[in-house]
């Protein structure tokens, strides 16, 4: 095949000496179309034709040709267009995981090329995929996903100025896109899953947990992953101690263990593995066997001892490291325990329905005892039976034991003022309180029938000072290890409405609806509200304020005054604040726009912007949850976590639960707030 060069030669013994021979018009014509021609080719990138064309133009006007102004432009064209295509080679280069290490690299030759002007926005663009890595990185799948909607609006502006494709840097944000948006709904689900705090573990989370682990390191590699993965095992690994049938002891003791995983306080299911931890730690030492209630070490499992108490209640429970026994021992130990209590069932009921046949014969009972044998047998007395009975060690307390536990102090008080010097020793014994019928005995002495009076009808009213009040002691009321769970702090000042703990102008009931702030020019900065601690121990017990864990609120933006306060100025949350170093840790909403807020940790005072949220109605369901083990405080807008956890408040601080807005101006609507006491 011919060369270029012999094309050209042809062309100037060609056309080119025809048309020179004739006029130099026509030659001009020719010269303007073969710089016509470079210039598609160009435009095409067909870089290689535009160079030919080029040098068709030069041999056509031997003389002016090289210098002629649309050669110089049709140079210039070529070199931005090779330039372009240089940087769209470099951009198809990022379109997988194995790009994310050189990333800075591929910034650097772009930025340095001469066209990085037209290709500012695809620049630019890699660093917002780094953010959208780290986001990544910490689950959060929604952040990152608004960083790559904004990464394909700079991929298609750069191709539009530029002339050029990017396809695969495209695709590879497309799929990671897709992928994010997918996730993000699974978290939330999980999220919502572990909320319900349910006792037995959900497949749904154990799916998400392994999709959004297994997914990142697919798509990103493993180092964007290694979070996750962590995660990912340590669920995993306490899945597998928590469905055990392992000795509790020995299940704490893993559990301990795996608490120690970097970045656990960080994982989405800490909240679910807490509440497992826990609910391990009130179990049985030992699991149940075929069915049956589990061997226990306390009281109720051994028989009674001399003095009316259970043998086991003072013996130490079994050794962390000692085997449990094996199932067909327990199942034997079970079956001769059954057959031994109802023999003795029958046995007892034979000797009642015989007394009961002799007495009804005008017979003695002491005889028809003797005829059975059991003349010689020692009579319990009804202290006994009433302690060896009713002794159960393992049942956790609850305020109605605490109401019985008043009325029964009463019958006592009464019964001790009614007997006087009859049994003063009874006040001193703990049997004597659960002894509160009079029992039939064998014996008919007057001192016997007095007592027996006294017991059965409390006559005397205890003096005030011996009676405790159910409403206002929670000594008395509550349990001894207070109230826990989840409490509602608006049905408390619902119900403490008589009592002015606060300033009603900045917080009230107003038509079944609570507001907070005022509408009004104040001279404060902002209001920061709270129960005291007397009203939190008078109401929930054992130094409530020690004891909270979970703050939750709905909070409700209903209006602002634009001619006391500015529209960047609206702003409101909640906080935990330490009663004793006043440090604070919490989540902080701000305005910013008419469709738009700030979301911000509110850490000591000072306002940390976290990320910006598009909203059509400002209704916040805010969370702040404290670990108990680090002290440290997680934030959650909507479910969704804020930032990293705040670490500003001591472990072993009392908290107050903090609700605040800005002090003049601005009004919130309280419709949901509460605590959670561990």
């Amino acid at each position: 095949m011919p060369s270029t060069d012999t094309y050209l030669k042809a062309m100037g013994q060609g056309l080119v000496q025809v048309f020179g021979s004739s006029s130099t018009a026509a030659l001009r014509i020719l010269f303007a179309q073969y710089i016509l021609s470079g210039v598609l080719d160009t435009y095409d990138a067909a870089l290689d034709d535009a160079g030919f064309w080029r040098a068709a133009a030069i041999r056509a006007l031997p003389d002016t040709g090289e210098a002629h102004a649309a050669t110089r432009t049709l140079d210039e064209f070529v070199d931005r267009r090779r330039s372009l295509l240089a940087a769209q080679d470099i951009f198809a280069t990022v379109d997988g995981k194995h790009i994310l290490g050189a990333i800075d690299e591929v910034y650097r030759q772009l930025d340095g090329n001469p066209q990085a002007r037209l290709l500012a926005p695809g620049i630019q663009s890699l660093l917002t995929l780094e953010s959208a890595i780290k986001h990544w990185a910490d689950a959060e799948f929604r952040a990152a996903g608004g960083k790559i909607e904004q990464i394909l609006r700079a991929i298609a502006e750069t191709e539009s100025s530029a002339r050029i494709t990017l396809a695969s840097y495209r695709a590879w944000m497309m799929e990671l896109q897709a992928a994010a948006a997918e996730l993000s709904v699974k978290r939330r689900s999980m999220l919502q899953e572990i909320d319900r705090q349910l006792d037995e573990p959900q497949e749904l989370i154990r799916e998400a947990i392994h999709q959004q682990a297994g997914v990142t390191e697919a798509l990103l590699g493993q180092s964007p992953a290694k979070m996750m993965l962590g995660w990912r095992d340590t669920y995993d690994q306490f899945l597998d101690v928590y469905t055990s049938e392992r000795r509790r002891s020995h299940k704490l003791e893993k559990m301990n263990e795996l608490f120690k995983a970097l970045f656990i306080d960080r994982n989405p299911t800490y909240p679910l593995l807490r509440r497992w931890y826990r609910i391990v730690d009130s179990s049985p030492e030992l699991p149940a066997v075929d069915g049956d209630q589990p061997p226990s070490t306390a009281a109720d499992s051994a028989p009674p001892a001399a003095n009316g108490t259970s043998a086991a209640a003072d013996s130490a429970p079994p050794a962390a490291d000692s085997a449990p026994p094996a199932a067909s021992d327990e199942r034997q130990r079970s079956g001769l325990g059954r057959a031994l209590l109802a023999g003795a069932g029958f046995i007892g009921l034979l000797i009642i329905i015989g007394g009961l046949i002799a007495l009804g014969a005008g017979g003695d009972f002491d005889s028809f005892l003797a005829e059975l044998g059991l003349a010689s047998m020692p009579t319990v007395s009804p202290t006994m039976t009433m302690t060896a009975v009713t002794r159960t060690p393992t049942r956790e307390p609850s305020p109605n034991d605490a109401q019985t536990a008043v009325g029964t102090a009463a019958r006592i008080a009464s019964r001790d003022q009614d007997v006087g010097a009859t049994a003063p020793s009874e006040t001193d014994t703990p049997a004597a309180t659960d002894t509160e019928s009079p029992t039939a005995t064998d014996t008919d002495s007057p001192t016997a029938t007095e007592t027996a009076a006294a017991t059965d009808t409390p006559t005397a009213t205890p003096s005030p000072s011996d009676t405790p009040t159910v409403t206002r002691t929670p000594t008395a009321t509550l349990p001894p290890a207070g109230l826990q769970g989840s409490q509602d702090l608006l049905a408390l000042y619902r119900d403490a409405l008589s009592d002015p703990f606060w300033n009603e102008d900045r917080f009230s009931l107003q038509d079944e609806s609570w507001r907070l702030g005022t509408d009004s020019q104040t001279s404060g900065e902002t209001i920061f509200f709270f129960p005291p601690a007397e009203l939190l121990n008078q109401r929930f017990g054992n130094d409530a304020p020690r004891r909270i864990s979970r703050i939750e609120a709905t909070l409700t933006l209903r209006s602002f005054n634009p001619a006391v306060v500015s529209d960047d100025d609206v702003y409101f949350g909640i906080l935990f604040q330490s009663t004793s170093s006043g440090d604070n840790a919490g989540i902080k909403i701000q305005a910013a726009g008419a469709n738009a807020i700030n979301l911000a940790l509110y850490e000591n005072s000072e306002t940390n912007f976290v990320s910006q949220r598009s909203v059509n109605v400002l209704i916040a369901r805010l969370r702040l949850d404290r670990d108990p083990t680090s002290g440290s405080v997680t934030a959650f807008f909507n479910d969704s976590q804020i930032g990293a956890p705040m670490r500003s408040i001591a472990l072993d601080e009392a908290v107050a639960p903090v609700i605040f807005v800005k002090d003049g101006g601005v009004t919130v609507g309280v419709t949901a707030w509460q605590i959670t006491l561990e």
